[in-house]
């Protein structure tokens, strides 16, 4: 019965105002949770979000992730299960139940503990990075005739678990580092049993989502220019929303979306990592030897390369050829060194696609941010729309 188990919320009964809602909503986080800077900003937007998401051509992720337990992950998902619309909580959830549920009703999901089932499920992977887009779907054949249906996937998801998302999902997300609080760090203790206040907060979106959806449809906000376009689509949704709220919310979430940036450039994948190393070692070279390479790559002081391995052993040749071809980048006979070695020219193309361009100066170069970025034709299958009708259904209940 998913009348019963997705919570519709009243509208408040007079006007708001978004920064005075967006405002006590960051004052209850800070006062419940032990948060980094601005991540309390963050998911007060995020929060905001689940209400008019639907206005928008991408709804982020909100990743709250941390190394350890105990570091609040699953108390923010708590906290937002009566703060956002449509709340629906989940500690384990198939890849079907995931489409069907939001097809049918339009839920915002909270996933609990995904580093116990998402990982290694390709298919829950897939169904999320798609409901990322407007236009998000996944076609599956159903019932005893085996009758192709769509099923829309556009719609907000919270995931809380230790350490990373997997790279693609990690991509689509905002994403909000928890630690364990010291015991002088340490928050109230938050009450499930009363949320009053919570509740009053998600009533006042409603009222808001409803006063401000038209402007809010036309917004066009400007976003800090970054060599991601990607953290661009998941933050334009939140920048607009604070540039609707107005007062100091605008610089807020810009601030929040640029030290997003900073953390992420910090935290590039390991592919990037190495390319960024690769190029510093064979400059001004025209090819280099797999096991100089490598050696090269081991003399980085604190370099993940020394402890590559599954069991923390160095990188050796074989594993760096691995990570390579992920490129298109390959090793080769080389003459000159005696063995199998890599051409210096077989790096240019990934260096232009995934690192920031460096430009030549009389001093050695620095990084900048200048990124640019005939057979038959098959019959076409019979598809039902039973499910888009759901799906918009839902969507109308939000006020689309």
């Amino acid at each position: 019965n998913n009348s019963a188990m997705i919570k519709t919320i009243e509208p408040w009964s007079e006007p708001v105002i978004l920064a005075d809602i967006l405002d006590q909503t960051t004052q209850y986080l800070r006062r419940y949770l032990h948060l980094p800077s601005l991540a309390a900003e963050t998911i007060a937007l995020w929060a905001a979000h689940t209400y008019v998401f639907y206005l928008f051509q991408h709804t982020p992720r909100l990743n709250i992730t941390g190394p350890t337990k105990r570091c609040g992950k699953t108390l923010v998902l708590d906290i937002l299960s009566h703060l956002v619309d449509r709340s629906l909580r989940a500690e384990s959830i198939s890849g079907a139940a995931i489409y069907r549920v939001i097809a049918k009703s339009s839920p915002t999901l909270l996933i609990d503990e995904y580093d116990t089932f998402i990982p290694g499920n390709k298919e829950i992977r897939g169904i999320l990075n798609s409901g990322f887009m407007l236009d998000g779907q996944v076609i599956r054949c159903d019932g005893d005739d085996h009758e192709v249906v769509v099923f829309k996937t556009f719609s907000p998801v919270a995931l809380a678990g230790i350490r990373d998302l997997p790279g693609t999902i990690k991509d689509r997300s905002v994403i909000i580092r928890m630690s364990r609080a010291k015991r002088s760090e340490r928050p109230e203790r938050f009450d499930s049993c009363n949320t009053r206040s919570l509740d009053t907060l998600a009533r006042q979106f409603v009222t808001w989502a409803d006063q401000d959806r038209d402007a809010l449809a036309q917004s066009d906000p400007d976003v800090p220019d970054t060599q991601n376009h990607r953290a661009i689509d998941c933050w334009r949704p939140l920048i607009a929303i604070a540039d609707c709220a107005g007062s100091e919310w605008p610089e807020i979430a810009r601030k929040a979306f640029l030290n997003a940036q900073s953390k992420d450039d910090d935290a590039d994948s390991t592919g990037e990592l190495l390319l960024k190393d690769i190029r510093l070692i064979i400059k001004n070279r025209t090819s280099i030897g797999s096991h100089e390479l490598v050696a090269a790559l081991l003399a980085i002081d604190d370099s993940l390369w020394q402890e590559h391995g599954a069991r923390g052993e160095p990188i050796t040749p074989q594993g760096l050829s691995r990570l390579l071809k992920d490129f298109g980048i390959r090793p080769k006979q080389i003459k000159a060194h005696r063995g199998k070695g890599y051409l210096t020219t077989s790096f240019k193309d990934a260096f232009d696609r995934y690192l920031p361009t460096e430009v030549e100066t009389p001093k050695p170069a620095n990084d900048n941010s200048d990124l640019q970025s005939s057979g038959p034709k098959p019959s076409t299958p019979s598809v039902s729309t039973n499910h888009d009708h759901n799906y918009l259904n839902s969507c109308g209940q939000r006020g689309a």
